[in-house]
């Protein structure tokens, strides 16, 4: 499921119940597997280090909006208290 949950934050990003309920999916999976939400800032660096594996990596304009919108979304999630 987290795989489904990266790809929809690009485009669920510009929506404010979008984002949310894409990022509920990760609060799920955290929880399920008991993980801290607050580790969630370790996410942008495993995605970034599987894309350079798996995909060749990502341009330096995609790391960088990557960055912003895992920014973003640790610090909402922040906002509504889930760490």
């Amino acid at each position: 499921m987290p795989q489904k949950t990266l790809t929809k934050l690009p485009a669920a990003s510009a929506d404010d119940k979008k984002f949310r309920s894409a990022l509920c999916e990760f609060k799920e999976v955290f929880t399920d597997n008991g993980i801290p939400m607050k580790e969630f800032n370790k996410v942008p660096d495993a995605f970034l280090a599987a894309m350079e594996k798996h995909a060749g990596g990502v341009s330096a304009e995609q790391k960088k909006e990557w960055q912003a919108l895992f920014a973003k979304a640790y610090a909402d999630m922040k906002a509504w208290g889930w760490y």
